[in-house]
């Protein structure tokens, strides 16, 4: 027989022979692949492994595994838990789907050692989709989605012994989502995901059994009774038998009890049982049982007011039954509204209930008076705990680096700041952790430990930090932290040079001004005092000034300099004097000369002579070379062709100006120009070329104070054009006119004497350090 089968429904109708191909390579019909899973089983060798590729199978027998084997379906190790994110979908088309159509009763039955059915979707059964019989050891079922059994259990494995039943997504049984009966020991329910279970006993039920651990299952949305049932609630009980324990599972939103146990030296710890609407409690000890441990369990939010049930958080027993060396410690047991704990007590009442170091939901401990986080009945409660004990096992939990204080990085006003964020969530993995500066780490797939490092900008001041850690199931916690920067760096500051200034001997000092230092800083807003401050009176003699530089953080910097007053002697200095030359007025203005220009004869017949033959004829003016513009020094014109000249003769006349009555002088300017015309005939030939003398004259009226003559006045022409108008067939005339604009400007101006004070015949001591 082949060590390794290939099964795939497309093989339907193919004949023994046919070679077909497989992940793996070719294989054979009838040979290593089949169309069945049934015939697949078959035909592999014992401790093979058999492949089903994704397809619909619909067998029309109970498939009966008699060997060891492993089946693996496509989804083989794929987690198919919705609630923690799967990417799985019941009836897609990459699951291997064994269908019983509704009409088998079981689909799969395990008989032999060794069964390992893993990745598969198993539905529409009659009674249990997988079952076992004849005391099969080491089956293992897992990754599997199983779903819709009309009368019975999705899982029912009996009489096996170190069985797992693990990371399962089983929902909508009329029984019992997963069930170990019958004589199984030593084994394994964990990492499964049950709900909608329409069970009379519960969602996860385990009963007639030894040592079975159930651990870390999401049980949820129970239709009739319990979620987890530890023991047998019909003949034979289990109440004198250790069934097993009941750890780390999350139980919620249940018609009855969260878990029941029926089973003496039971362990229930670590759960999170909640929104139970039991007549009993979200975990309820049936019968007399004897030696139970119900510690670190999170017990809250149980119960619904009105809804005439009387449901507790932790219920002891009831009726006549008594338990015995029970101990309920370290639990947090709160917001159940009809009561937080129920000791079933009788008459003589048996010990106190070890009930201490549990959260109650107050500081104060529970109330003993029957209604909401009570302890009733003979409850010792006391050392009770005055916050909560660790986080309900959905939650995750999350830690900041605490508050943090740093320095300003330099010449910043902030600094950069790295710190480590670190969040767990035992049982929901987290997919999710954002902090208050923006940043959002995912995690797919999700993380049960996570461990960020966040590096930041912060200003200086105090920044609040809130970092929230969410899991699959939409539960958060946060942390809130400081960042605090610090600015330690202290301004710069440059003072002014030393100043130096001078009063007249007698006054003793005087008022002296100066610019503000410069000042830098890493953050805004820095003050500046200086003592004494500009504008304050300074004596004569040597003055400190220091000047502080003071920033927001209350950091400073100092400079200082000196602020030197001098005194000056009487009589250590005496009058001198010494000249200068002075422009009294100074006008410029401008003038447009036009005249008419007279050839000579012989001028006059050599154009019409011209004209002939060579018209038309052009006329070029040329303005002689002049000085240039404004100079408060005055030049004279430097051409002989150019003359600009003040007449002797000068009217003076007083008049008001700006309300004041002001000497002027009205003075003629006589204006010589001799522009050099030439005379072109068409072939650029020179004609003629002579330089008429144009004259103006122009009255201005100019500051001319007494005694100053014509000889202070000075004429300057500082700019000149030409322009021409003429025939340009020089028949009968040339007939030429000429057009001159003057620019000039008048200076007025007299050698003065000015008075200094100076020093003679001897050194004066130095009064200017």
């Amino acid at each position: 027989m082949p060590a390794v089968v290939y099964v795939d429904d497309d093989w339907t109708g193919l004949s023994n022979g046919t070679e077909v191909t497989t992940p793996d390579g070719p294989a054979v019909i009838g040979t290593d692949a089949f169309a069945t899973i049934g015939e697949g089983v078959f035909a592999v060798d014992s401790g093979g492994t058999t492949h089903v590729l994704p397809g619909l199978y619909k067998p029309g027998l109970t498939i009966f595994i008699d060997k060891s084997v492993t089946i693996l379906g496509p989804q083989a190790n794929v987690d198919p838990r919705p609630a923690f994110l799967s990417t799985r979908i019941p009836g897609s088309a990459n699951e291997a789907i064994i269908d019983g159509r509704g009409v088998l009763d079981n689909i799969l039955r395990i008989n032999a050692n060794d069964v390992f059915i893993n990745g598969f979707e198993i539905r529409n059964g009659r009674t249990d989709l997988i079952n076992s019989f004849g005391g099969a050891q080491r089956p293992k079922v897992s990754y599997n989605i199983i779903h819709q059994s009309s009368l019975d259990e999705g899982i029912q494995l009996r009489n096996i012994r170190d069985g797992v039943i693990e990371y399962n997504y089983v929902f909508d049984t009329f029984g019992d989502g997963i069930n170990i009966c019958c004589e199984s020991f030593d084994s394994f329910i964990q990492y499964n995901q049950v709900e909608n279970s329409r069970s009379p006993d519960a969602a996860i039920y385990v009963y007639n059994s030894t040592n079975i651990t159930i651990q870390w299952n999401l049980v949820q949305n129970t239709q009739v009774n319990d979620g987890i049932k530890l023991g047998s609630s019909s003949a034979p009980l289990d109440t004198g038998r250790f069934v097993g324990r009941v750890l780390n599972n999350v139980v919620r939103d249940l018609v009855e009890d969260g878990i029941t146990v029926i089973s003496s030296d039971a362990v229930v710890a670590g759960n999170d049982v909640y929104r139970s609407r039991s007549t009993n409690g979200a975990i309820y000890l049936d019968r007399n049982l004897n030696n139970i441990q119900i510690t670190n369990n999170c017990v809250h939010d149980n119960g619904i007011l009105g809804d005439g049930k009387v449901t507790y958080g932790i219920k002891i027993g009831s009726g006549t039954n008594i338990s015995t060396n029970v101990h309920v410690n370290n639990n947090n047991i709160f917001n159940n509204i009809d009561g937080g704990l129920f000791f079933n007590s009788s008459n003589p009442p048996p010990p106190a209930l070890n009930a201490e170091n549990n959260w109650w939901g107050s500081a104060s401990g529970p109330s003993t008076v029957p209604g909401p986080d009570s302890a009733i009945g003979n409850v010792d409660y006391m050392p009770f705990l005055t916050e909560p004990g660790p986080v309900c096992l959905s939650q995750p939990t999350i830690e900041g680096p605490g508050n943090i204080i740093v320095e300003n990085d330099t010449g910043e006003c902030s600094a950069t700041v790295s710190y480590t964020i670190t969040a767990s969530s035992p049982f929901f993995p987290i997919n999710e952790l954002t902090c208050s500066n923006g940043s959002i780490h995912t995690f797919s797939p999700p993380q049960y430990n996570v461990s960020v490092i966040e590096k930041d900008i912060f200003q200086v001041g105090t920044t609040n930090v809130v970092c929230t850690v969410t899991n699959t199931d939409g539960n958060t916690d946060s942390v809130e932290f400081t960042v605090t920067v610090n600015d330690t760096e202290p301004p710069k500051i440059t003072c002014p040079n030393d100043i130096r200034v001078t009063v007249d001997a007698g006054e003793g000092g005087m008022i002296v001004t100066f610019p503000p230092p410069d000042v830098s800083d890493n953050c805004p807003g820095v003050t500046v005092v200086c003592s004494p401050s500009s504008g304050s009176f300074f004596p004569a003699g040597n003055t400190v000034v220091n000047c502080t530089a003071t920033d927001g953080s209350g950091n400073t910097a100092e400079c200082s300099f000196t602020v030197t007053v001098g005194e000056r002697t009487v009589g250590e200095f005496n009058s001198v004097a010494i000249g200068a030359r002075r422009v009294y007025d100074w006008v410029f203005d401008a003038l447009t000369i036009e005249t008419d220009s007279i050839l000579s004869p012989a001028a006059e017949a050599v154009a019409l002579a011209a004209a002939e033959d060579r018209t038309p004829l052009d006329v070029i003016c040329e303005v002689p070379d002049l000085p240039g513009f404004f100079s408060l020094e005055f030049q004279p014109d430097i051409s002989e062709n150019v003359s600009c000249k003040v007449s002797s003769k000068i009217e003076r006349i007083g008049i008001l100006v700006n309300g004041v009555l002001t000497d002027l002088a009205i003075i003629n300017v006589i204006f010589t120009i001799c522009p050099l015309i030439t005379i072109i005939d068409s072939k650029e030939e020179i004609i003629d070329q002579f330089r008429p003398a144009i004259s103006q004259t122009r009255r201005l009226a100019v500051y001319v104070p007494e005694p100053l003559t014509s000889q202070n006045i000075h004429c300057r022409i500082i700019d000149l054009s030409c322009e021409t108008n003429f025939n340009e067939t020089g028949v009968p005339d040339l007939g030429l006119q000429i057009t001159l604009n003057i620019c000039f400007d008048i200076q007025v101006e007299a050698d003065v004497k000015m008075e200094v004070l100076a020093k003679f015949c001897f050194p004066r001591p130095n009064l200017y350090p």
